[in-house]
């Protein structure tokens, strides 16, 4: 048996696994003898071979209830000989209470590619961020809210999983189309289920869904019989929401588990990676030290500078800074390190610069920032650290075309240099 508040799985051998049988499983809150046609509940599962599972729903709280079962093939027909018990859990019930504690949504992926298929690819990415308790989500429902507070989708499947356990520290995700997360992102992370599945008639599609909205929502985790979710937030395709996350595809990551989820800086764009933690502690030590401390769109001089305010060394190799058509990926950086208060340059020319600038250059971008592209992102494993739209108020113009940042860490707080 597998218990929650309002649900229960009953599982069983059957003894000839080589002949089909018909598997009857009744309950009820009294036992009602061995006919099973006088219990008010009952699952008939047909041409069940070697095992069984039956999923009960709609329970009562805290209640004990009598089941039987009954199975049946061509050459005989047997009962329990009496009959069985089980209780459901309660609110208060160490697995329920640990299921609202230490789980998390991690990080999901709402408009990939602004695309009549895109809805395909998105995912929502729940964590086990307990270290030694395993998750029980049987009682799981997830609810994804339009900007009206109107239901988009509920998903409440989990209980079809073949495993709903999730273990310590584990990550798993909910996806809109198995296939096609599958094809995009590869066989990890574990698939507790699809929110959607296609209905067909002579080969056409009966039914349609567009997936998470697009321009915000809501997105709710509640176990059944609760009216109220244990973690609840918006997401947004306007500001101070990034708009990467809106059809250019990039997902959101919760940064560190312990942020609350309903606050926009808990969140970072990232370039998708269903089933990977962003608990690296190089990352995070780059999301609180490793700031951009100068940029410059001098045609002759173009660079862009990054300093590490910390007390840490930070590790370069997976950092990455790109806009428009302007990148460069540190796996080729000259600096693979950058110590506590040491500076590093990007350039577009390093021999326009002076011999004792040299050693903090990591290399050159393949193009030119003058150009200015809608975005300047540097990050790390794909994870965004910072953001910066460059046509916003008081960056580099022709007249000023070099800016830094003052009093750091100010994260995108950028005035005109001198």
């Amino acid at each position: 048996q597998s218990l929650g508040r309002s649900t229960a799985a009953i599982t069983g051998t059957l003894t000839s696994v080589d002949v089909l049988a018909t598997v009857t499983v009744a309950w009820s809150e009294t036992d009602h003898g061995a006919e099973a046609d006088a219990w008010e509940n009952q699952i008939v599962l047909e041409n069940q071979t070697n095992a069984f599972r039956a999923s009960l729903s709609e329970l009562k709280e805290d209640t004990l209830y009598q089941f039987r079962v009954w199975v049946e093939n061509e050459m005989s027909a047997d009962v329990t000989p009496e009959a069985l018990s089980f209780r459901t859990l309660t609110e208060d019930d160490p697995s329920t209470s640990n299921v609202m504690e230490y789980l998390t949504v991690s990080e999901f992926m709402y408009n990939p590619n602004n695309t009549a298929d895109s809805w395909r690819l998105e995912y929502l990415e729940i964590k086990n961020v307990s270290r030694d308790l395993e998750l029980d989500l049987r009682d799981l429902i997830v609810t994804v809210l339009d900007r009206r507070l109107s239901p988009a989708f509920e998903f409440l499947d989990i209980l079809l999983s073949d495993d709903p356990v999730l273990r310590p520290e584990e990550i798993a995700v909910i996806v809109s189309d198995e296939a096609a997360f599958r094809e995009n992102y590869g066989m990890e992370p574990r698939i507790l289920g699809s929110w959607w599945t296609p209905s067909f008639d002579a080969g056409r599609l009966l039914d349609s869904f567009d997936g998470m909205p697009d321009d915000g929502g809501v997105i709710a985790l509640r176990l059944k019989g609760a009216n109220e979710p244990f973690l609840e937030f918006n997401y947004s395709d306007r500001e101070p929401w990034s708009d990467l996350a809106d059809g250019n595809g990039w997902s959101l990551v919760r940064i560190d588990g312990s942020n609350d989820p309903a606050e926009v800086a808990s969140w970072r764009p990232s370039t998708g990676s269903p089933g990977t933690s962003s608990d690296d502690p190089n990352i995070a030590e780059a999301l609180e030290s490793l700031w951009v401390s100068e940029i410059s769109r001098e045609v002759s001089n173009e660079f862009i500078e990054l300093v590490n305010i910390g007390e840490s060394d930070i590790s370069l190799e997976e950092l990455s800074i790109a806009g428009g058509s302007f990148e460069f990926d540190f796996v080729n950086s000259s600096v693979e390190n950058l110590e506590p208060n040491a500076r590093v340059l990007v350039v577009r020319d390093r021999d326009a610069f002076p011999a004792e600038i040299q050693p903090q250059i990591a290399g050159e971008f393949n193009n030119s920032i003058v150009d200015e592209p809608d975005h300047i992102i540097i990050a790390m494993s794909g994870l965004a650290l910072h953001e910066f739209r460059i046509r916003a108020a008081g960056w580099p113009t022709d007249e000023h075309p070099i800016v830094e940042v003052l009093n750091p860490p100010l994260r995108s707080d950028l005035s005109i240099g001198e």
